[in-house]
């Protein structure tokens, strides 16, 4: 008998610790996940602090030449837009502002026959594209997020979706 070669006993005796420390392991954890403080410690201790890039649109949304890249970006804690302005002449991109979006879960809705999380389009008819990012809140209810630029006051507003159709 070889010195690596485990006999039928120490098989199952292996088998009945690992079994037994398994089930010890399970009851603790959800015995840890029934205590607020320790289920929202293990939370934090799970969740990625990081930056995750949802999605990415690119497109001129006065018609005069504003060009923009618009990303949905996912944190620990928000959902958000962030908007740069692109100078194709110079090659130079600019922050322009960061939008929080109100709910904080990723959404995708069927727009024109294509399935996607942020769209540019003109919505309202007026040849100026606004931003659409769907989004859910927290008991998972769709929400259609609509921004549109306001060159006067060279910012964006929340302009919908109560009155569009898309």
């Amino acid at each position: 008998m070889s010195f690596t070669a485990t006999t039928e006993q120490q098989k199952g005796r292996f088998f009945w610790v690992s079994f037994a420390s398994l089930c010890l392991i399970s009851v603790l954890l959800v015995t840890l996940s029934l205590i607020p403080k320790s289920k929202e410690f293990i939370r934090q201790f799970l969740i990625s602090k990081s930056r995750v890039v949802l999605a990415k649109a690119d497109a001129d949304l006065t018609g005069d030449g504003f060009q923009v890249a618009v990303i949905k970006v996912k944190t620990a804690d928000t959902l958000a837009l962030e908007i740069f302005e692109t100078r194709a002449e110079t090659g130079r991109i600019q922050f322009v502002k960061r939008i929080i979006l109100p709910q904080k879960r990723d959404a995708y809705f069927n727009f024109h026959g294509h399935t996607s999380n942020l769209v540019m389009a003109d919505v309202d008819n007026d040849k100026q594209l606004e931003i659409i990012a769907p989004t859910f809140d927290d008991d998972l209810i769709p929400h259609l997020n609509v921004y549109k630029y306001d060159v006067e006051s060279k910012d964006f507003r929340r302009v919908g979706p109560e009155n569009l159709e898309l």
